[in-house]
């Protein structure tokens, strides 16, 4: 009997799609990662997984997140304030 070995035979499409793997958001859906389907931006990845895009993506949110903060304690700061002029 005859041994068929398949070889692995990439298409065009493998070469023009990003190569991170992403998980769906389903809450029931399957746990299993599949390859995004976006087309390659630069360095074999696509804009959104791009490792330099998400860098920077994290550091706008977390200037959001620390300017957020400072807001909601200023305020938390005020109502104390009108708090303690009442009594």
């Amino acid at each position: 009997m005859a041994v068929i070995k398949k070889e692995l035979n990439p298409t065009k499409r493998d070469y023009l799609q990003c190569k991170e793997t992403v998980y769906p958001q389903e809450r029931w859906g399957s746990f299993h990662g599949y390859r995004c389907t976006r087309n390659v931006w630069k360095d074999d990845y696509c804009k959104t997984h791009h490792p330099d895009c998400v860098k920077e993506r994290q550091e706008k949110a977390q200037k959001r997140y620390t300017e957020r903060i400072k807001e909601l304690e200023a305020e938390i700061e005020r109502l104390k304030r009108c708090l303690e002029n009442r009594q």
